[in-house]
């Protein structure tokens, strides 16, 4: 099952799947991001965020794909937040951005309707 639908979305519904459901996904996970304060070395104070913030920075030096900056810095963000925050990501994205879920849920419809 999960063979054909990947073969599916990689051949048949390709730019459909890139047009309605990575574009809507990106746009969405980098608006959560830009609720939040970039994490730094001197507002986070659990020792994980510390070594994340090292070992993203060094992913992103690396980085030279300019189309994807804005979502890798975004996942950066949210992956420290979380680190900071007790209750993980999912209470980042339940608590403070219905709209992810929203998106989530009608796309997750739309690959099973066709």
């Amino acid at each position: 099952m999960a063979d054909m639908v990947t073969w599916t979305i990689l051949t048949s519904k390709r730019q459909y799947f890139i047009d309605k459901v990575k574009a809507p996904l990106m746009r969405s996970i980098i608006e959560l991001a830009r609720k939040y304060p970039e994490p730094t070395a001197e507002n986070c104070i659990r020792p994980n965020s510390l070594v994340l913030i090292r070992i993203w920075d060094k992913i992103l030096a690396r980085e030279d794909n300019l189309g994807r900056d804005q979502l890798f810095r975004a996942v950066k963000k949210l992956d420290i937040l979380a680190s900071e925050n007790k209750l993980g990501w999912w209470s980042l994205i339940k608590i403070n951005n219905k709209k992810v879920i929203k998106v989530i849920r009608r796309l997750a419809c739309r690959l099973i309707q066709s």
